[in-house]
């Protein structure tokens, strides 16, 4: 594990593994931390770099910005790989983390070679409205921790691995809650009012 510092005083941590071109650079999901990818860095190490990241607020990262923004999640993704002066990654983002991983993508020019959306973009021809997003944030604000404990085991299949699944739960549930509420307001919108096909 290493870190680095953001221009706005914010610490991150992250992990890097293995060796080899391009690099992989894994951006966890809403709630989410650098250790839901462990299952991949222990697969791909082997033939690539990967670097595993605790967005600002998340995981082991420290807290104290004012916006939790994309474009604010991006400049964390961007600082990490130039501490790491990668020349050629890969970029790979889940949920939030796909429009995370758009910012850097554009600031970091022709080191990007490719970009990954894990269960994101499928939905991305039609975000939410801001009166959507502020509806669904009421139970959020009332009881975080409840609430997201319920919204988190929704998105898993009866089938799934229990212990997987309690221990996702208790990591995002555990998310500070200004940071979440935030952050998903933050996400790409479409107008409020706009027409629908």
């Amino acid at each position: 594990m290493a870190t680095t510092t953001t221009s706005d005083g914010i610490t991150l941590h992250y992990e890097s593994q293995g060796d080899g071109a391009p690099a992989l650079v894994f951006v966890h999901g809403w709630c989410c931390n650098r250790h839901h990818w462990d299952r991949q860095l222990a697969h791909f190490s082997p033939q690539y770099q990967t670097v595993a990241i605790d967005l600002a607020g998340h995981g082991e990262s420290s807290l104290g910005r004012e916006v939790w923004t994309m474009s604010a999640f991006g400049a964390d993704v961007a600082a990490i790989v130039e501490a790491l002066a990668l020349k050629e990654i890969v970029l790979i983002g889940h949920s939030m983390g796909g429009p995370v991983i758009i910012e850097p993508a554009q600031r970091l020019e022709g080191k990007v070679i490719g970009m990954v959306g894990v269960d994101y973009f499928k939905n991305h021809a039609a975000p939410p409205t801001p009166d959507e997003i502020d509806e669904a944030q009421v139970p959020f604000r009332q009881d975080f921790v409840a609430t997201a404990q319920q919204a988190v085991r929704n998105m898993f299949n009866d089938d799934a691995d229990p212990a997987l699944r309690d221990q996702i739960i208790a990591a995002m549930s555990a998310a500070p809650a200004e940071i979440a509420t935030y952050s998903a307001r933050s996400w790409p919108t479409r107008p409020r009012n706009a027409h629908e096909p």
